[in-house]
């Protein structure tokens, strides 16, 4: 059977999982499924029109996040569905990376698709979570509740997850959650290192945990975090490897990805203030070191919630590559609740050397995203 056909079944058996799924949520009694979403939108201008030749194109996105439950046996059953338009040639998140939800699920031909993302059963096991079958690593290492959501929180990649860890996209895996004690918890990941998103983008990449990626043989993304919180105020620290060799940059040698990386959060003032640090092998990849900052405010407003997060962060380039620049970039973004699950978000950005790259010039990128939760 040829690979294209082994993923269109792949694809449509996730799919048609989805819809049994739905109709057993819907099906059950409400103490035993839940299910959730967001429908969002967004559209983004930079204020430069031309790189290197290049037109930057304005860009409008949809997506869709569907996220359910269903207790089953002694553990619960967890189903996670994605879905997004095409993005757009030559747009503002492929030069700038300026757009979290922009391409999140895509085909081999790069255009937008529903795609199953996570279908995993969660169990409790000694004094924690165990968690295994299609997994988010990014869900399970590196969370913030500042800087995680492209959803509702800051849209720009950087703000997301520590640019630093070489996450996977959607894989076969495991992770375990559990607490030392009250004030100490831990968590640890093992998976694949190629997933949905990667290779051919495809289910048959995700199932052939065995295969290539690239020139190298694919390996397993692993993944270990501590951390400690009281009275508001946490820190976490994390170690990832990748045991899958890659290309070194400039260089015809292998290498692995590897990292370490840190994150503290604390109370400041009335809103909540997020960093993050991290540094990686710069052989492997073109991130070699990582720092932000973030915040994030709630503020009444004539009757309405409202939430303005404002961020910074700095990004080191390999030193093998050349004549490369840090990346500095801010964000700052304004989420007001109009009514019944319903908000927009003025979104502005500024970003320099974008791509590690000394010759461009800083430029502002404003947007706007709405959205609807249920």
């Amino acid at each position: 059977m040829h690979k294209n056909e082994i993923s269109s079944l792949f694809s449509m058996g996730a799919l048609l999982c989805a819809g049994m799924w739905s109709t057993a949520v819907l099906a059950a009694d409400d103490g035993n499924a839940h299910m959730e979403g967001i429908i969002a939108g967004s559209y983004q201008a930079a204020g430069e029109s031309r790189v290197h030749g290049q037109d930057v194109n304005g860009e409008g996105t949809a997506q869709l996040y569907l996220f359910g439950t269903l207790d089953m046996g002694p553990g619960t059953w967890n189903l996670e569905v994605r879905g997004g338009t095409t993005p757009r040639s030559n747009g503002v998140t492929q030069f700038y990376g300026s757009n979290g939800l922009v391409g999140e699920t895509t085909d081999s031909d790069g255009d937008g698709r529903i795609a199953v993302t996570q279908l995993f059963y969660a169990l409790p096991v000694g004094n924690g979570q165990l968690r295994a079958g299609l997994l988010d690593p990014g869900a399970v290492l590196d969370t913030s509740d500042v800087a995680n959501d492209e959803y509702t929180q800051f849209l720009a990649e950087a703000f997301i997850n520590n640019a630093t860890i070489g996450f996977p996209s959607f894989v076969l895996g495991a992770a375990y959650q559990g607490n030392v004690n009250q004030h100490v918890d831990y968590r640890i990941f093992a998976g694949s290192d190629s997933g949905l998103e990667e290779d051919d983008h495809s289910y048959s990449n995700v199932f052939d945990v065995g295969g290539d990626r690239g020139a190298y043989g694919k390996g397993a993304f692993t993944g270990a975090e501590i951390g400690w919180h009281a009275n508001g105020v946490s820190l976490r620290g994390g170690v990832w490897y990748d045991s899958g060799a890659v290309h070194r940059i400039n260089s015809t040698s292998s290498t692995h990805p590897y990292g370490f990386y840190v994150q503290a959060g604390l109370p400041a003032g009335p809103g909540r203030l997020a960093a993050r640090a991290g540094i990686a092998n710069d052989k492997a990849q073109e991130a070699a070191d990582f720092l932000s900052l973030a915040y994030q405010l709630p503020v009444e407003l004539a009757d309405h919630d409202t939430t303005l997060g404002m961020a910074i962060a700095r990004t080191g380039g390999s030193s093998r590559l050349n004549d490369a620049r840090p990346v500095y970039q801010a964000e700052a973004y304004w989420r007001i609740n109009i009514a019944d699950g319903f908000y927009i978000s003025p979104d502005i950005q500024y970003i320099t050397h974008a791509g590690f790259d000394d010759s461009r010039d800083g430029t502002f990128i404003g947007g706007m995203r709405a959205g609807f939760v249920f």
